[in-house]
């Protein structure tokens, strides 16, 4: 048996220490107590320190550090080797079950995000314990089985979005192939590719984007079979729901039909809501007169709604603000492939002020809508005051004049290098952005001008508010 002795400093000035070295452990005799570690309990190796009065030996376990000074000073030389080996021999059946227990989950199982972040919440203290002391040791040289396998647990500590990917993707070519005559059969005609996909993903969270006639329902058919199939959810675990009482009976006659059970059934929001009820509070509740007359149910919204406008000073803020900044789903300019493309957009969703103007572009709407919700009247692309129409050029109509003010505004698409949207020519744009300067310049007219840069950056309407009141003008939002 091996052991450390203390050092003649120990042996006559400190306290006599004998470590003795077994193979599962080290066993400390000391004030003639035996004091016992299992390698097992040890977090990581113990290290070796070199002082004046012999080595310091420290190791710590899950509970306690523990520190054995004036040791003979060749033991270092003599056992640092063999404490690493005999640690990691111990230790390294811990890192076997983890990377079974891994195996075992990625392979029988679609990879949930969820379940990524479980085995990395595993892996990182174990790594904690094999890092970085092994990196300098000689295992790494020597124990080739065993750096392998550490090697494995350095992959899934930081793993890649393009493992994660592989991973998946074998798991589902694995459960293609092994039901694939399920997925032939489970509707009248054979599952495409994309709808056996959508039946063996199995994120936390799934959303399928599909539009009306592409196969939806025979998904959730499919998906609702599959999960049973494979023992990976009971009957008793699948809800199935539709917003409307028809969907739901055709998708509890497909199951019925195709899956040959009634233990799995569709049933609507409403439907699933009013059974929780009942169950909970021991009686069925009645329905609202709201939800069986749509006429009535508007009626009453919109007599609540003018109510709130009317009495409640926050609320109309409130419904300004939203009205004015978030009731259309702004596009980029930078999004759309042609002027074309762009005036379809604004035209098929009917994109018009608070005044009811059609605008031309989201910055000019929030343009007019601040303006609007400020009290400012404006004109949206009135005539300019003077005639400056020519064989080649029609009147110039700036994008907004303020009457009361004497005021005109441009809004310019350009961003902070002066450059235009890819579809629009950026020579010819900005010679008009010139000759719109000049004309103001010439007839000695006020204009304001404002940017796309302003705009994406968020600045547009703190710009104009600020340039208004330059001008001494006060503005002050209605309530």
């Amino acid at each position: 048996m091996k052991y450390i002795s203390s050092s003649i400093f120990g042996c006559f000035f400190g306290i006599p220490t004998v470590i003795k070295i077994t193979d599962s452990g080290l066993v400390v005799e000391v004030e003639n107590r035996l004091i016992k570690f299992q390698w097992l309990e040890l977090t990581v190796p113990p290290v070796f320190h070199l002082s004046f009065f012999g080595q310091i030996l420290s190791f710590k376990t899950a509970k306690k550090n523990y520190i054995f000074t004036m040791l003979s000073y060749n033991s270092k030389r003599l056992h640092k080797n063999s404490f690493e080996q005999l640690w990691a021999n111990a230790n390294i059946k811990r890192v076997d079950t983890l990377l079974t227990t891994i195996e075992k989950i990625t392979t029988h199982r679609y990879l949930r995000q969820s379940t990524i972040e479980s085995i990395q919440l595993a892996v990182n203290p174990e790594c904690k314990r094999w890092f970085p002391w092994l990196n300098s040791s000689k295992l790494s040289k020597s124990q080739t089985s065993i750096t392998k396998k550490l090697k494995w647990l350095t992959y899934y500590q930081h793993w890649q979005a393009q493992g994660v990917t592989d991973c998946r993707e074998s798991y589902i070519e694995k459960q293609l192939l092994r039901y694939q005559t399920f997925f032939d059969k489970v509707e009248s005609n054979p599952l495409t590719l994309c709808q056996r996909r959508a039946c063996i993903i199995d994120n936390d969270n799934n959303l399928l984007l599909a539009g009306a006639g592409t196969g939806k329902t025979s998904v959730m058919v499919g998906r609702a079979g599959y999960l049973l199939n494979s023992q990976q959810a009971s009957s008793e675990q699948i809800l199935l729901l539709a917003y409307g009482r028809k969907a739901a009976n055709e998708m509890d006659e497909r199951i019925s039909d195709k899956l040959q059970t009634d233990k799995v059934s569709a049933t609507t929001f409403h439907s699933l809501g009013l059974t929780i009820i009942a169950q909970v509070e021991g009686r069925k509740p009645s329905l609202s007169v709201f939800a069986e007359d749509e006429k009535i149910k508007s009626t009453w919204i919109q007599t609540y709604f003018e109510k709130l406008i009317c009495d409640d000073s926050q609320y109309r803020v409130l419904i300004l603000e939203y009205f004015s900044k978030y009731y259309y789903v702004e596009r980029s300019d930078l999004d759309f492939n042609s002027l074309g493309e762009r005036h379809q957009y604004y035209n098929d969703n009917d994109i018009r002020s608070l005044k009811g103007e059609k605008i031309k572009s989201f910055a000019e709407l929030y343009i007019a809508n601040w303006l609007f919700t400020h009290g400012i009247k404006y004109q949206y692309e009135a005539n300019y005051a003077h005639d400056v129409t020519t064989v080649s050029r029609k009147q110039y109509q700036p994008d907004f004049f303020l009457p009361q003010l004497n005021i005109y505004i441009e809004y310019y698409g350009v961003d902070n290098n002066g450059d235009t949207a890819p579809y629009i020519d950026k020579g010819e744009f900005h010679k008009s952005m010139q000759w719109k300067r000049n004309t103001h310049s010439q007839f000695e007219t006020d204009c304001l001008e404002l940017t796309y840069a302003q705009h994406k950056q968020g600045q547009l309407l703190s710009f104009l508010k600020k340039s208004i009141m330059e001008r001494k003008i006060q503005v002050e939002m209605l309530t």
